[in-house]
């Protein structure tokens, strides 16, 4: 009976995935959090309980079909291309908003134009990803397909890196590998990363170099070059950075910087030069403008509200960033350990500190907190990945429900954080 019973679990799972993928839209709320809701529960009733092999093809095959679907929930590839073809053409993504381009448009990059969804914006795509959009460009230029899954392909690439690192790491810590899986066949991930093509999945496969190559291998070249990639194609793994002066021997300290230096200048370079107010722009409007599935902010916008009259994100969102990055580096000094356990506990807290005070959370942000909860005892990261779809309210039906369901995300969230955490040993 109970074989009966995981065997439904997984054609449930199938099923949910393949529907996420193919056909539901972001404006489709009941239905993203009806398969959503069906596919988590699949997923935690059958995890640990398959054998490996089909816990493996299950996670890799979904991907494979995932390349060739385009992204619902997402519209984000649209600016991935265009800035691409910028490349391609000679022009400074960083340095040309796209309604000012005067180049020859054609066809495909007029749609591209008009789907896109930020084309007042500079990019703020850092240089690693540029290189990537580029490159599917170059390869099948005007073939918006084409280049999708040119893109994908390159992804399931990474999470086949992340799969081989990360059950490197789980077995240098003498956990058991199917951990891995609770990331793999996580349906936020999968959908949201590898379906809606969210570049997380490169600075994930980068923190997994990281962690093996720095802390497993005590190779501190080949792990400092891994969190340099993972900070090029996502930023907010930077926030690594001040755990690693305790494990670095202070000797070495001089040496490793260097070369990590001359990494990030490599990897940034053509992203500043010529470009660095820009960028600087771009990151601005993320801390002075956005607004999505935030948490204590909204709190203390409405405050604002009250006492000013007007929305104060403009001064608000550089406040609450100061707060996180003086709190991060509290909690990088308060660290004891220098366990892999440890600083993965440690980023997990780090990230949710940051999170908490951030105008924008996206639910896929979440991805590498499920990353990071396997090597840990922390389990809130992984139902936090099921609580994000709460935001897509937003898109449907004007967002009536929008506000409420985000209070009931984080109030359940901070439920299951101090649960969590009561348990001392689990900072350790």
């Amino acid at each position: 009976m109970e074989v009966v019973k995981i065997r439904s679990a997984v054609v449930v799972y199938i099923l949910s995935i393949l529907a996420l993928l193919i056909f539901v839209k972001i404006d489709d709320f009941p239905l993203i959090f009806g398969f959503y809701t069906v596919a988590f529960l699949a997923y935690g009733f059958f995890v640990f309980k398959i054998p490996w092999k089909v816990m493996l093809g299950l996670a890799f095959g979904l991907r494979f079909i995932a390349l060739f679907f385009f992204p619902g929930l997402s519209d984000d590839i649209y600016r991935f291309l265009w800035d691409g073809w910028l490349v391609t053409q000679g022009v400074n993504p960083y340095a040309a908003l796209p309604i000012n381009v005067s180049l020859d448009l054609n066809e495909f990059h007029r749609i591209l134009l008009s789907e896109m969804n930020s084309p007042s914006y500079y990019s703020v795509y850092p240089t690693v990803l540029q290189a990537i959009f580029a490159s599917a460009s170059f390869v099948l230029p005007n073939s918006l397909f084409g280049q999708m899954i040119f893109i994908k392909a390159i992804l399931f690439a990474a999470e086949v890196g992340t799969f081989v690192f990360g059950v490197k790491v789980l077995e240098h810590i003498g956990k058991d590998k199917k951990w891995i899986f609770v990331y793999l066949l996580n349906p936020l991930v999968l959908v949201e990363l590898m379906g809606n093509m969210h570049m997380e999945v490169l600075m994930i496969f980068g923190f997994a170099v990281f962690l093996w190559g720095s802390l497993a291998q005590k190779s501190w070249l080949k792990g400092l070059f891994g969190l340099g990639f993972s900070i090029s194609s996502k930023l907010v793994t930077a926030l690594a950075l001040p755990f690693m002066l305790r494990r670095i021997p202070f000797s070495q300290w001089l040496k490793q910087g260097t070369y990590f230096a001359v990494v990030m200048i490599i990897l940034f370079a053509p992203m500043l030069w010529g470009s660095y107010e820009n960028f600087g722009k771009g990151l601005d409007l993320y801390f002075q403008k956005f607004e999505f599935n935030a948490s204590f902010y909204y709190v203390f916008r409405e405050i604002g509200f009250l006492t000013k009259g007007y929305n104060v994100i403009s001064k608000l969102g550089p406040v609450l960033a100061i707060i996180s990055a003086v709190t991060i580096l509290f909690l990088a000094w308060k660290e004891k350990g220098v366990s892999i356990q440890s600083l993965c506990t440690y980023m997990i807290i780090a990230f949710t500190v940051y999170y908490s005070l951030s105008t924008t959370v996206h639910p896929w942000y979440i991805a590498l907190l499920v990353f990071l909860s396997i090597f840990t005892d922390l389990r809130y990261g992984i139902f936090w990945s099921f609580l994000g779809i709460f935001s897509y309210s937003k898109y449907y039906e004007g967002g009536e429900l929008y506000y409420y369901l985000i209070a009931m995300e984080y109030a359940i969230l901070w439920v299951f954080i101090v649960k969590d955490m009561r348990n001392p040993h689990k900072l350790m």
